[in-house]
């Protein structure tokens, strides 16, 4: 049409000149509505879910809509293309599942009849595996996979396990197939009283990593515990597909971790720490690398474990070489410039390295850095000074102190605990906790000197008529801290501790009861917490029983009984924290704290009501002090 228009306009012109006149009412050509044609509609290919169809619209359409969705499903939106030009459309569809194709042209002078296609595409017409996918990027610390999925794919789980129980290899294998398909469908699937997936699951392709291998973590958790590496470790990949009809097939690879080589790379990263990143006990460090970097590994190590590996004695290639092969962390992805908090174990004024490995997108590992510090140090050389101290008590409820202090004094931390939770929250890190005011301020009060004439100190009900440790420091006006004083020995009294008055009781509980039972008891410890299961027998002259969890540090028969005392005060109206007995019936404590060496642990305390209706402690257990049949 282009080209006939091109050759008949000169005819056109030269009518103008020999006399035809022009018509006033004539508008021109009339404009037609537009036309539209639809092709035939076909898979993409024979691994694709996408059909492909070609739209024809006739050379005076301005604007033409499309729109395909499932036949009785959700009604979708038009969508439109400006223009008349032919088009192939590649649209995603899922398989075995009826659709319909609707298209209109529209210009000016209105819009074309809409042309509908219903089609529906067999998952049969797809050919070849569920999945395919390809191992790369291999390096001593990361790898990648690639994966792929076909149309008749609805989802996979995947993951990489260690082919051999010992990591050099030999005899003994770790992994098999059987296993890897049932937690493969644990994954897929995963228990709704306790969903934890072993691997990850997806519905797309993907890019898998050393990190996203191995979840192992619940399903709600978007972190992933990830896979750490040991050169000639052999690897095996598994992927487990579903197709539509929930049938799932395994298709798996292997791979070998090859040695650390830090010769390739060129990727540069920078570690910085300010003194503010700094405290007694942990450690912050920033971390820049170039564009170039896919991952980064991030560690600390106390510098005498790398002294003693022959670290300094190392050149450079070797440093770097021991610190990639020595990481013991999965690498992260490295998005930009960020900051990270270690904690650690370490004791104030210990030195400590910090490293970072950066990996490229090839998995080539590139310059490793380090940077070597110091935590800061205590020092008790404040000019401050406690002169004088007096501490007594005219109620069971408070403590009463008076201090005197030099004339260097700004303010004092003052602590007072029972000898119970001194134990579990100091113990013989006294001098570190008076000093480290981040971390452990929470445990002491800081007083001005104009308030230390007159000190209330409160005391629990629970805890009183026990031994309290009070200690001080003071802060002199430069900041200065002075040595840690023992406020009670200051104060001329015997021993280490000052003995809080006891709650009077009112009179009524003896706890003289004859009411027995039987005891059967096991505990387990895990992470330094005791878990306790017990049952309760009847006994001679009982008629019923509780039992209550104690921290107070009331560890001997007398003790206790000031407790118990406490908590029947207003007996038969019990507090919450004491639990009626139902006899021969299992009970579980968690958490609790144990023995540990000098320091008390939590206790359990059995009560009894005799047939005369009297009160009295049948037996308590101590946690951590082992299994009790009695």
């Amino acid at each position: 049409m282009k080209k006939f228009f091109s050759w008949m306009l000169p005819a056109i012109a030269m009518l103008a000149f020999v006399g035809t006149s022009c018509n006033d009412d004539d508008e021109g050509a009339r404009i037609e509505p537009p036309t539209i044609k639809v092709g035939e509609i076909s898979l993409e290919s024979e691994t694709s879910s996408n059909v492909v169809v070609t739209v024809t619209p006739s050379e005076n359409t301005e604007t033409w809509y499309w729109k395909c969705e499932e036949t009785g499903g959700e009604t979708d939106s038009y969508v439109s293309v400006k223009g008349s030009e032919e088009t192939q459309l590649s649209i995603p569809i899922e398989l075995d599942k009826d659709y319909t194709l609707a298209v209109y042209a529209e210009n000016a002078a209105g819009k074309s009849e809409e042309v509908t296609k219903q089609f529906k595409m067999p998952s049969a017409s797809v050919s070849g595996d569920l999945v395919t996918f390809e191992i790369k990027n291999l390096s001593a610390l990361s790898v990648d996979v690639e994966v792929k999925k076909s149309a008749e794919c609805t989802r996979y789980a995947i993951g990489a396990v260690s082919k051999f129980a010992n990591t050099g290899g030999g005899e003994d294998m770790n992994y098999d197939d059987d296993t890897f398909i049932e937690s493969a469908q644990r994954s897929l699937n995963p228990n709704s009283d306790y969903p934890f997936q072993p691997y990850n699951t997806s519905d797309s392709d993907g890019i898998f990593t050393e990190l996203t291998l191995n979840k192992a973590k619940l399903q709600s958790d978007p972190d992933n515990t990830g896979l750490i590496f040991t050169p000639g470790q052999v690897y095996v990949v598994g992927i487990y597909a579903l197709n539509a009809s929930g049938e799932g097939t395994l298709y798996k690879k292997e791979f070998t971790v090859p040695e650390v080589d830090v010769t390739k790379g060129q990727v540069n990263v920078e570690i910085a720490v300010e003194a503010d990143d700094m405290t007694l006990t942990s450690v912050s460090a920033s971390f820049k690398a170039d564009v170039s970097c896919a991952k980064l590994i991030t560690s600390i190590v106390h510098k005498s474990t790398l002294k003693a590996s022959g670290f300094y004695d190392m050149g450079e290639d070797d440093q770097m070489k021991f610190l990639a092969s020595n990481t013991a962390q999965c690498p992260q992805p490295y998005t930009g410039e960020f900051k990270r908090d270690f904690s650690t174990a370490f004791s104030p004024n210990t030195d400590f390295v910090i490293s970072a490995v950066p990996i490229d997108a090839e998995g080539n590992i590139g310059k490793v850095a380090f940077f070597e510090g110091t935590t800061p140090g205590i020092s008790f050389d404040g000019l401050g000074k406690i002169e004088t101290a007096n501490v007594t008590q005219t109620t069971c409820e408070n403590i009463d102190i008076q201090l005197t202090v030099n004339e260097n004094v700004n303010e004092i931390r003052l602590l007072c605990l029972s000898d119970a939770d001194f134990s579990k929250a100091v113990g013989s890190d006294l001098e570190w906790v008076m000093f480290d005011e981040k971390t452990y301020s929470h445990l002491w009060t800081v007083y001005k000197t104009s308030e230390i004439s007159n000190i209330q100190i409160a005391v629990d009900e629970m805890r009183r008529g026990l031994p309290f440790y009070i200690y001080a420091v003071t802060v002199d006006a430069n900041g200065n801290i002075s040595p840690v004083q023992n406020i009670a020995e200051l104060a001329g009294l015997e021993g280490e501790t000052f003995v809080t008055m006891a709650e009077q009781q009112e009179e009524g509980i003896a706890l003289d009861g004859s009411g027995k039972i039987s005891l059967t008891l096991t505990e387990e410890t895990v992470d330094g917490m005791t878990t306790v299961n017990f049952t309760v027998a009847k006994g001679e002259h009982t008629q019923q029983a509780w039992y209550f969890r104690d921290s107070s540090g009331a560890t001997t028969a007398e003790s206790l009984k000031e407790v118990v005392k406490r908590l029947f005060a207003d007996y038969p109206e019990l507090p919450t924290s004491v639990k009626s007995i139902t006899f021969d019936t299992s009970y579980k404590e968690e958490y609790m704290v144990p023995r540990d060496g000098k320091y008390y642990g939590d206790v359990i305390a059995f009560i009894t009501l005799d047939d005369d209706n009297k009160l009295s402690l049948a037996t308590f257990h101590e946690a951590g002090t082992g299994n009790v049949t009695k």
